[in-house]
């Protein structure tokens, strides 16, 4: 028998054992919850943007999961680690592997917590832990560029933080992440602890990722896009050699970050709407280069009509952009994501010369400069 799960949204939950001899295929964007033993015998095949829920790593004996575009989330007892093995025997998950740019479909997929902090680790050719090359491993995410595979971590029904902990090797390629908000209150939605190599690195989604690893060794253009919040500690190391591009996105620093613009490594630019957001308990300054020089908004922003974005959805204290800004004759957009302060974002440093515009967010912007000089309309 062929049984196929459909849910738009929300999510489906079973608490039961389930056993027999039949194929489960989940599609739509919602979660399929199966929280009991999965002892039936057939193929479980998760499709593009959808989700399973199962109650641990061990507990799917009976069946193979396929990662045809979805994603497989923790949600029963919370344990600290968690062991997925690659593999097509049962209780084990594959990916769509052998699907390269000139092959066929790519091979979305990925990992997701339903609640609570996990780490998971990729168990591939019998060696838990495994380094992951992209494209190599049999029934890992396949090669290619862009345009390949998908790694996607977290669910819009999850609100918990899933932490990959393998090693991953780009293969001299660009490769994403597509990061799902879940609605987790303060915390990020992923974490990639595991060193990044030979490559480059990019990122979409509306979800926060945290790239935790000091000794990434990445090149090219890390480009942040879609609405993601790129965290990291500091650009050298954790970003390798690439520069950032912001794309949509956003870029969380520690507080007092003095970030430099410009297309070199370890430099930053926007393209497009974009901007920053600090990671802390307590209101958290960050500038463009010294907090009193002053920045032309235009060169800040360059595209006509692009907003300058401030805080994420993960932060928990208030984030101050420290400079000075000539809003260059014109009313120029704010747009503030609301975190867990009651005052998302602030503007401490002087504005002149134009108008402030607010659009896009649910965060509340403090102008709390109290000199600022300009003349167009604050809306």
């Amino acid at each position: 028998d062929n049984i196929t799960v459909t849910n738009a949204s929300g999510v489906l939950a079973m608490a039961g054992d389930v056993s027999g001899n039949f194929t489960l295929t989940k599609s739509g964007n919602g979660t399929l919850a199966l929280l009991g033993n999965l002892n039936y015998t057939g193929q479980t095949t998760v499709t593009n943007s959808s989700n399973l829920r199962v109650a641990t790593t061990t507990s799917f004996p009976g069946t193979n999961i396929f990662l045809d575009g979805g994603v497989i989330e923790l949600g029963g007892t919370l344990a600290a680690d968690n062991e997925l093995i690659l593999g097509t025997a049962p209780g084990q998950i594959r990916f769509k592997d052998g699907q390269g740019v000139t092959g066929g479909t790519p091979s979305h997929g990925g990992v997701g917590s339903a609640s609570g902090y996990r780490r998971v680790s990729i168990t591939s050719q019998g060696v838990p832990n495994a380094p992951l090359i992209w494209g190599t491993p049999p029934h890992f995410i396949s090669g290619g560029s862009t345009s390949s595979g998908i790694f996607l971590m977290g669910t819009p029904q999850g609100a918990g933080t899933v932490e990959l902990t393998n090693a991953i090797d780009f293969a001299g390629a660009e490769h994403r992440f597509s990061i799902r908000d879940g609605g987790g209150v303060g915390v990020p939605d992923a974490v990639l602890s595991g060193q990044l190599t030979n490559g480059t690195f990019s990122t979409q989604g509306t979800g926060t990722v945290f790239v935790s690893n000091p000794n990434n060794t990445l090149t090219g253009t890390t480009r942040v896009t879609g609405g993601n919040v790129l965290r990291v500690p500091a650009i050298a190391g954790y970003l390798g050699n690439s520069n950032v591009v912001l794309d949509g996105g956003t870029l969380e620093l520690p507080p007092g970050t003095q970030i430099t613009r410009g297309t070199g490594p370890g430099e930053v630019s926007i393209l497009n709407n974009g901007g920053f957001s600090t990671y802390g308990t307590t209101n958290t300054a960050v500038s463009v280069g010294a907090p009193t020089a002053t920045v032309l908004f235009t060169d800040l922003v360059p595209s006509a009509g692009a907003a300058f974005l401030l805080s994420g959805s993960s932060s928990v204290g208030t984030t101050t952009f420290a400079n000075p800004i000539d809003l260059n004759g014109a009313a120029q957009i704010f747009n503030v994501a609301n975190g867990v302060s009651p005052i998302d974002g602030e503007l401490s440093g002087l504005l002149s010369n134009g108008g402030v515009t607010m659009s896009g967010g649910a965060g509340a912007l403090y102008l709390s400069n109290p000199n600022n000089s300009y003349a167009l309309p604050t809306t």
